[in-house]
């Protein structure tokens, strides 16, 4: 029987929501496994996927899974969840038994709608830090450098860093403070 996934989780919540340390206590589990990472590539290596290609944002809807085409490309990205699954010890699935994913992208809240389509039976955990604590720690991460996304999206405050929600062309010359909380919202 091939490799198949039973009810996966997605963690979801704004960048810097306290969604690794969750992620990295739930992955200890001998019941969950996971790509062993975030999905941004997973995702944005199919060009009806990446906002620099033909999205606008990180903002996706079931629409791409619709059509011959749309099956086509949900069964590519089902596949390439497979093909990286690992368990807590980093081997693979066995073939013969059910696999429940665990996943955690921030940008993923905004893919729930094509996440559901994907995968119908899966779970969405949104997690919610405290907005202070969160839009600062937001404002940390693009301030360090460390978390450019967009290197090509130039902003009023270096380039465009963390998931890139709808409307974000109206905040590239904003002060920090109201991108991270707009990142946040």
């Amino acid at each position: 029987m091939p490799l198949r996934l039973d009810r996966p989780v997605f963690l979801m919540g704004a960048p810097r929501s306290c969604s690794t340390l969750l992620f990295e206590t739930l992955s200890g589990s001998a019941h969950l496994c996971s790509i062993g990472h975030e999905s941004h590539r997973l995702f944005e290596q199919f060009p009806a996927l990446d906002p620099m290609a033909l999205a606008d944002s990180n903002r996706l809807t079931a629409e791409p899974l619709q059509g011959d085409r749309g099956a086509a490309l949900g069964e590519a990205l089902r596949t390439a969840f497979l093909r990286r699954l690992r368990d807590r010890n980093g081997a693979r699935p066995a073939e013969d038994a059910p696999v429940r994913l665990l996943e955690k992208t921030p940008k993923n809240s905004l893919r729930i709608p094509l996440l559901a389509a994907l995968f119908p039976d899966a779970l969405f955990v949104h997690l919610v830090r405290d907005p202070k604590e969160n839009i600062a720690s937001i404002m940390q991460a693009w301030r360090s450098g460390r978390f450019i996304t967009y290197p090509s999206i130039a902003t009023a405050n270096g380039p465009w860093s963390l998931l890139l929600p709808p409307g974000w062309r109206a905040r590239l010359d904003r002060p920090l403070e109201e991108v991270a909380a707009f990142q946040w919202q």
